[in-house]
């Protein structure tokens, strides 16, 4: 028997940085919801991996942009949505709304919502129990389906991650936060955030460690190589080019060290030919995205694990930092900074370390400490996998969420 009907959505279906979308809905699919999840695009690059096909997500994909896209060229957009008009479209008056500025502002003029309305005309009406958004500018989206009829439900979820404030004021949000839909954001940080730009209330539930990273338990080490790891997009926040930084002075006073960073993004040629101009090439590996399971091979091999994200010139920050939780539950010590709402999800001194932002000093002389001294290394990745399990459970956090938020 079916515990509720729920539809997500969210922009592109599935993605390496967005696996925690995946693990959510497949804990609700495991506790008996059916899910639907409406998406802009299919990501064809993600290896199909085993948290994907196991509950046969693809599935349950809906791509609100198929089968007829919006031609970009304006003349034949406008021919298109008059070919929907006259179609005999039974809900020709609701579509005839969506043309309305007042209600829909610029995305009326592009005539956008003919389109996004004439691919889903058959959830026209058909209610959901929860409708979930992940990303702010997805509940903008709800929002506006929501007057044309489509993914109506008894309650309505806004996620907000961290990227989706930073770059859009209080204006961006307004009617979002009118709406009495229900937000939820994974730090006290993101909490903070929100409500300064005018929510109500914002419901702080973490995003969850996959089981698999509790699952692993400790393992041996290359005891003649010292490790440290970076899994972070490469884009400005994460910080990057300090963790080189530090690196390079630690190479400098001639400490051996490997460094893998995993994750791909705008900076990833700036940050590869800075480390071959500082003769940095032998000692730092980019790897990439990788799936979980690859993931988690590459954090078996590690020492320690950094993240030194930054405040960028827009005021963006890391809001959680998930990743920090998934390096903790196999036992690494970590290294974060005082930027946003990482500091929230390790404890200082006891599961890792928290350094200022920015302080190439501090970092360096933090990852040397942990070089040095190998029973603090234990006793502080023993201390993190102990934290998160108490903290970040899948099973602590999803029944946090199903049972506060979606009933």
């Amino acid at each position: 028997m079916s515990r509720g009907n729920v539809a997500f959505l969210i922009t592109s279906f599935p993605n390496y940085s967005e696996t925690f979308i995946i693990d959510q809905i497949n804990y609700l699919i495991d506790q008996g919801f059916q899910v639907t999840i409406f998406a802009k695009t299919l990501n064809k690059e993600v290896q199909l991996t085993e948290n994907i096909t196991r509950n046969k997500l693809l599935d349950k994909l809906v791509l609100y942009s198929q089968p007829v896209q919006m031609p970009p060229a304006i003349g034949k957009r406008i021919m298109a949505a008059m070919r929907i008009l006259f179609s005999g479209h039974s809900q020709r008056s609701l579509l005839c709304n969506t043309c309305n500025p007042f209600r829909f502002g610029r995305k009326a003029f592009s005539l956008h919502y003919i389109f996004l309305l004439n691919n889903l005309k058959k959830y026209i009406g058909r209610p959901f129990d929860v409708a979930h958004a992940h990303f702010g500018q997805n509940g903008k989206l709800l929002f506006d389906m929501q007057q044309l009829k489509l993914l109506k439900a008894k309650r309505t979820i806004v996620s907000f991650h961290g990227s989706d404030l930073h770059f859009h004021d209080a204006a961006y949000y307004k009617k979002l936060f009118r709406s009495g839909y229900r937000f939820t954001v994974n730090s006290n940080y993101m909490a903070r955030k929100l409500e300064h730009m005018g929510a109500q209330k914002a419901e702080v539930i973490p995003m969850a460690v996959n089981d698999m990273f509790l699952k692993v338990g400790t393992h041996s080490k290359n005891e003649n190589i010292f490790t440290i790891i970076t899994i972070a997009r490469l884009i400005p926040v994460k910080g990057i080019i300090n963790g080189l930084k530090a690196v390079q002075k630690l190479k400098e006073e001639g400490i051996a060290i490997q460094y893998y960073i995993i994750g791909d993004g705008s900076l990833h040629e700036s940050l590869t030919n800075w480390t071959v101009d500082h003769g940095m090439a032998g000692m730092v590996h980019f790897l990439g995205s990788q799936t979980h399971e690859e993931i988690v091979e590459y954090l078996k091999k590690a020492d320690v694990f950094i993240l030194p994200g930054i405040t960028t010139e827009e005021g963006a920050q890391e809001a959680q930092g998930l990743v920090v939780q998934e390096a903790q539950a196999m036992y690494l010590p970590v290294i974060v900074t005082d930027a946003g709402g990482m500091r929230e999800g390790m404890i200082h001194e006891k599961t890792g370390f928290v350094v200022k932002q920015h302080d190439v000093e501090e970092l360096a002389g933090r990852i040397k400490q942990l070089f040095l001294d190998k029973e603090l290394r234990k006793q502080m990745g023993a201390a993190g996998h102990d934290f998160v399990k108490q903290n970040y459970s899948s099973q602590k956090l999803m029944s946090k969420l199903v049972e506060e938020v979606y009933l």
